[in-house]
């Protein structure tokens, strides 16, 4: 497995850190835990963990979970999802996962089906990457379809989709798009 270029950056930040001040090791062999813990996919994203200087560190967790992986895709949409293998259309792809209300909060992450919103801003377990699914304008690029189950949504592949390749989903008619 290839390793993740954020914990090859932190992993040699480390060892000029190690080189340039020994007093501090325990410190260094703090942080170097927490780059490197084993991650519970069941963790619920804070608020505090999608601050812009922590993101990073979380695409990084995100990417540690089985599943699609989490990468930048350009500076207008930010990070997408990318297939890790082949998905075959029907095949379960992930969840959306976030903070479910009865009423709909507008939001960049808030998700509307069947009268009920999900905002998946944070309040979403590591496991559920829907939220870093980007729209596509060419229905073409469209690669997932929702079903609703009863706490959160369910996402599944609306064609093959290559290991490599994006996901794309069209946000819906309430969204808000600023593009």
């Amino acid at each position: 497995m290839e390793q993740d270029p954020f914990l090859k950056t932190c992993a040699k930040s480390l060892n000029n850190l190690r080189q340039t001040f020994p007093q501090n090791l325990e410190l260094i062999a703090y942080i170097t835990a927490l780059i490197e813990e084993k991650v519970d996919p069941n963790y619920i994203v804070t608020e505090e963990d999608i601050k812009p200087q922590f993101l990073p560190l979380l695409v990084s967790r995100v990417n540690r979970v089985k599943g699609p992986k989490v990468e930048w895709y350009d500076d207008k949409a930010g990070y997408g999802l990318k297939a890790d293998k082949l998905y075959l259309a029907g095949d379960f792809v992930t969840i959306y996962g976030g903070i479910r209300t009865e009423e709909y909060v507008p939001g960049p992450y808030v998700m509307e089906l069947n009268h009920v919103s999900i905002n998946g801003l944070y309040g979403f377990k590591l496991s559920e990457k829907g939220r870093w699914i980007n729209e596509e304008s060419s229905n073409e690029q469209r690669r997932i379809q929702f079903m609703n189950l009863p706490l959160n949504v369910k996402m599944i592949a609306s064609k093959n989709v290559r290991k490599g390749e994006w996901f794309f989903t069209d946000y819906g008619k309430y969204y808000v798009r600023n593009y």
